[in-house]
């Protein structure tokens, strides 16, 4: 993968950013946000929050998400041996969130497929 700052992007499973750093009780001084890009395949977001952690960065997400959209579905689930947050119900499509320490990891079906988004979980610090 290589990360490619010039292009725009928008995650799957977008959530408002001033709402997510609201529920952490952050700002976004404290907010670092990166991604890589395929050209045929995976693209991830990463989210830096300082002074966070992996459990409050996926509840506070899922939560920024739910606000603009009730309908969003979320599951604990295990792949490739990472603890990984399974999101539903607002495209075809599922989100994954996987996060530790103090990022969060988002990607999606539409751009990573089964054994892809294993090997890209797998790869995650």
């Amino acid at each position: 993968m290589k990360a490619r700052a010039e292009e725009t992007f928008q995650p799957e499973v977008g959530a408002d950013i001033s709402t997510f750093l609201n529920l952490l009780k952050k700002s976004p001084a404290d907010l670092v946000v990166g991604w890589a890009l395929a050209p045929d395949g995976p693209k991830v977001v990463a989210y830096r929050v300082r002074g966070t952690n992996a459990n409050a960065l996926i509840a506070s997400y899922v939560a920024a998400v739910r606000a603009s959209h009730p309908g969003l579905r979320s599951a604990k689930s295990v792949f490739a041996g990472r603890d990984v947050t399974v999101t539903s119900g607002l495209t075809p499509e599922r989100g994954y969130l996987y996060a530790k320490d103090d990022v969060l990891y988002a990607t999606s079906t539409r751009h990573t497929p089964g054994p892809q988004l294993r090997q890209l979980l797998a790869e995650l610090p």
